[in-house]
């Protein structure tokens, strides 16, 4: 069962999708005090059968309409 966020139904389209599609590579730098926030989206993502990069695609959305809404 997915969560009832509002970010539900896009986690749950990317859980769905079938197409994988290869992008740019890019690296992320996890600094040492968020090592377990790290852990936390990847057993986040593994459950919803979706990958880890989609998650943070997600999020950065999410967080980018909302400061973007809100003039921030």
């Amino acid at each position: 069962m997915m969560d009832a966020t509002p970010h539900a139904k896009l986690c749950e389209d990317l859980a769905r999708s079938h197409a994988v599609v290869m992008g740019i590579a890019k690296a992320v730098y996890v600094r040492d005090e968020d090592v377990e926030l790290w852990a936390r989206a990847e057993r986040y993502a593994k459950a919803r059968r979706m990958p880890v990069s989609g998650l943070v695609m997600a999020a950065l959305e999410a967080y980018l309409g909302e400061v973007e809404d809100t003039g921030g």
